[in-house]
């Protein structure tokens, strides 16, 4: 059978382009946090510091990952200001309410996929939750240019100005967010499969329409 030399071949190139990731992320994730502790570097005359982290496990925590790897930057730890007071019989707590801000993560598994995502803030006083912001995925370490890390990073920057109660941001800044949310993969599919079901209902309808008007005029 023909076909089965083509699959074959198919099959080895994507088993090769798994290695391929494999191998070079390693490099890759240097070179991005090279670029990620430059950035902070060059963010801390505005007394922002960030956080870098570099891998996903934690001697604090009893989840232990194994073939994902993640490089990511997070805005600092800030409280907002805000406070609940409560009084009981015998003392006073007070629940002092905080953010997390967003995150930029770069991740990648055994499959060989990597992808570049905005994680929204965790803010205490939010009222609604954001979702994640999918800005780039591909198989390939070498796709991950300094020249997107450098754009990844003014995303990142832009999307905590939205994102964050404890900023203010323009109306382009918002519009720019609410565009990439709009190219972002996951939501282009389930925008398309709303679209097809809207035509699919409208199309059922002209359909039945149509049968109507036939039967009306051939009585």
């Amino acid at each position: 059978m023909k076909f089965i030399d083509s699959e074959l071949k198919k099959r080895k190139k994507h088993d090769k382009t798994k290695r391929f990731s494999s191998i070079n992320w390693p490099i890759k994730k240097q070179e991005i946090e090279s670029i990620f502790r430059e950035f902070n570097n060059l963010f801390s005359d505005s007394n922002v510091h960030f956080y870098i982290t570099t891998t996903l496990n934690s001697d604090f925590s009893n989840k232990f990952y194994v073939g994902y790897d993640v490089i990511q930057i997070s805005f600092p730890f800030r409280w907002t200001g805000n406070r609940v007071v409560t009084e009981g019989d015998e003392q006073v707590t007070m629940d002092h309410k905080s953010e997390h801000g967003p995150t930029l993560v770069i991740s990648t598994s055994k499959l060989g996929i990597i992808n570049v995502i905005l994680m929204p803030a965790k803010n205490d006083d939010k009222k609604i939750e954001v979702d994640s912001l999918l800005l780039f995925t591909t198989n390939n370490p070498n796709d991950l240019t300094r020249g997107k890390i450098e754009k990844f990073l003014h995303q990142f920057v832009v999307f905590q100005r939205v994102d964050s109660l404890l900023e203010l941001s323009s109306f382009n800044e918002k519009t720019y967010i609410k565009w990439l949310y709009f190219f972002d993969a996951r939501k282009r599919q389930k925008a398309q499969s709303i679209l097809f079901n809207i035509a699919n209902h409208w199309a059922a309808v002209l359909l039945s329409a149509l049968a109507a008007w036939l039967i009306a005029k051939n009585t």
